[in-house]
């Protein structure tokens, strides 16, 4: 028995398909709800989202030539073989709604039919659906089997024949009624959809090219200890480099608590810095980097290690609970007296590490409405001093410590931050550093031995230097002689979602540089410590610009793009359309201006003896320059 997943744009699962195969060959299909009751209660198939949706944004950029199958299993197929596709799920004989194909505005789909009548039939009203909202072709297998679809294919030929065989994709055709077109109308057909194919192909590679993987930082961010600690955690270990470096920053950083500071203006900066890790997917090896991090750790401060290492970000509460104060109250006594009772020993050491493997799921909680994660997150990071007003149960902490490791997939991270308000909120506290797997290690060692022992005495050497340390460490006048002249572009404004998530630039390089030091048992930060700094975050920048690219982090704005991408020059009436009429007049013009102030579109007004024609489109010189 199979099933699958049926998800909004939001990744949350509307039904679950199921299906069931029979001896005769035949097969049983039916619907559930997601609390797996039969039935949809109501739901029509035709309002459900289309199989795979929910990976468009994230996975597919809108340039990207798109397939549509007729069922599930089709679209895993190739999806399987690296091909992006989503499906159909009414069955032939009904179609998606408007509403569920809207997903595909602006987008190049072409359209797998099941090779029968229904299953042509299906797709040519699918086709008719999309006229005028994307540009879409029709892809006819010859040697298809009777019902044979792109599951089949793929059981007999490999990844490569499948691409092959969408480049020989035609024009949708006027009807059903023939399964060979002529050999004229055949021609005519790949002639004109090739040069729609040429121009999304090229689209797609130029997007590709704007987000290849970032150039990883220099030798100088893998300075001193920390440098030491990365070389000799490398052979045991498929993580990142630049992932094993900021963990063990961080991890130092919350180690040695709040006393070490740096101050701007009234401002205190200490050690604690907020990590997230981005990758690929699972295998990107993520969660590798604190495995020998917390070994050598564990060799260094096992209570720490033990007991101020939390596991998630469940709540606002939950932080604060992890740093609380003691809570006293005065009691009368029965001669009249009074006594002090503690109802709450609260938490002597404020620091906290902690470790959010599902960064997603974070932000998803901050979105609910009351959620306090985000305000609490903000305050750990700026001042350390934090509260939770309840009726009931008021908690607070002062003096906080906290330091935070996340981890997070690229299609997660793209599909849950999508808006600048949600990056401002707290975003832009944290260091987004893009990592892959480094190497293939089948069988790693265990990192322990001698190796370990000497980098764990280092690391407490280091950490016993600043254990009673509650200074203001400052710059040298050499440091502060670079720091100048790098703090114009630290301080620079970048637009988009990329800049807002960069927008913290002094204080993050002044925490990096704070850090460095510290491990390097430092009394002040000298000009490597800044250089390090500069260049692991110079790294954070490659990596925010590599994950969000020009998106401005305005739903409406970033989806006019694409379809101008696509689609070429638009008439601000089709712009209109491509949102239903559901966005209104004044939001499109707000999304436009902010396109246009970038530089990322132009408008050319046409005299039509009224009102004159708007007609949006990508700058000439900005697409050259793409597709160069």
């Amino acid at each position: 028995m199979s099933f699958w997943e049926v998800k909004d744009r939001a990744g949350q699962t509307i039904a679950i398909h199921q299906r069931k195969d029979r001896p005769d060959g035949g097969k049983d299909m039916a619907w559930r709800r997601p609390s797996g009751e039969l039935g949809l209660n109501g739901t029509r198939l035709e309002s459900l989202p289309l199989y795979g949706a929910h990976r468009l944004a994230a996975e597919w950029p809108e340039p990207q030539p798109l397939v549509l199958t007729e069922g599930e299993k089709a679209c895993d197929a190739l999806v399987a073989a690296g091909v992006p596709a989503v499906a159909s799920v009414t069955g032939a004989s009904s179609t998606p709604s408007a509403e569920s194909l809207g997903d595909l505005a602006g987008r190049f789909v072409i359209l797998w039919p099941d090779n029968d009548e229904a299953g042509r039939a299906h797709m040519l009203r699918i086709a008719e659906r999309l006229s005028g909202s994307a540009v879409v072709g029709w892809l006819d297998w010859s040697d298809a089997p009777e019902k044979g679809d792109a599951a089949d294919f793929l059981a007999h030929h490999e990844a490569a024949d499948v691409r092959e065989l969408l480049k020989s994709a035609t024009d949708v055709p006027d009807d059903i009624s023939g399964t060979t077109p002529s050999a004229e109308s055949a021609v005519s057909a790949v002639s004109t959809l090739s040069a729609h194919t040429a121009h999304h192909l090229s689209a797609h590679t130029a997007l590709s090219a704007q987000r290849q993987w970032p150039e990883p930082p220099g030798r100088q961010a893998f300075l001193g200890l920390a440098g030491r600690v990365v070389e000799a955690v490398d052979g045991y270990t498929e993580a990142d480099p630049v992932a094993v470096l900021a963990t063990f920053l961080a991890a130092f950083g919350s180690l040695v608590g709040s006393g070490p500071h740096a101050l701007v203006g009234a401002d205190r900066h200490g050690a604690n810095l907020f990590l997230a890790l981005v990758g690929k997917s699972a295998k990107a090896r993520k969660g590798a980097s604190w495995t020998p991090v917390r070994e050598l750790f564990r060799q260094v401060d096992l209570d720490w290690t033990a007991q101020r290492v939390i596991g998630g970000l469940g709540s606002g509460e939950g932080v604060v609970h992890c740093v609380r104060d003691r809570v006293e109250r005065l009691e009368g006594k029965k001669d009249g007296d009074f006594e002090v009772v503690v109802v709450d020993p609260g938490e002597d050491d404020k620091r906290a590490l902690v470790l959010a493997p599902e960064l997603a799921a974070v932000l998803r909680v901050m979105a609910r409405q009351g959620s306090t994660l985000s305000a609490v997150l903000r305050d750990a990071w700026d001042r350390g001093d934090l509260r939770i007003t309840t009726r009931n149960a008021p908690i607070r902490a002062t003096g906080a410590h906290v330091s935070v490791i996340a981890h997070v997939t690229e299609e997660e991270l793209r599909r849950e931050l999508t808006d600048t308000e949600t990056v401002n909120g707290f975003g832009n506290r944290f260091l987004w550093l893009a990592v892959r797997r480094s190497k293939e290690l089948p069988e790693p060692e265990p990192f322990r031995g001698a190796e370990l022992d000497r980098l764990a005495a280092e690391v407490l050497e280091a950490a016993l230097a600043t254990a009673n340390l509650r200074a203001e460490l400052t710059r040298t006048d050499a440091a502060r002689e670079l720091w100048r002249a790098e703090y114009p572009q630290l301080s620079a404004e970048r637009s988009g979602l990329a800049g807002a998530l960069t927008d913290r630039g002094e204080p993050q390089v002044l925490r990096l540089s704070l850090v460095y030091a510290l491990a390097d048992r430092s009394p002040a930060i000298d000009v490597p410590h800044l250089e390090a700094a500069l260049e692991l975050w110079r790294y954070a920048e490659r990596s925010t610009t590599y994950l969000f690219g020009d998106s401005l982090g305005d739903p409406v704005a970033d989806r006019i793009l694409g379809f101008l991408r696509v689609q070429g020059p638009q008439a601000r009436e089709a712009l209109r359309e491509l949102f239903g009429r559901h966005v209104a007049s004044g939001r499109l013009d707000h999304a436009l201006l902010a396109l246009a102030e970038r530089g990322l579109v132009e408008v050319r007004r046409e005299a039509t003896g009224g009102r004159p024609r708007e007609l949006w489109r990508i700058p000439e010189q900005s697409a050259k320059s793409a597709l160069s």
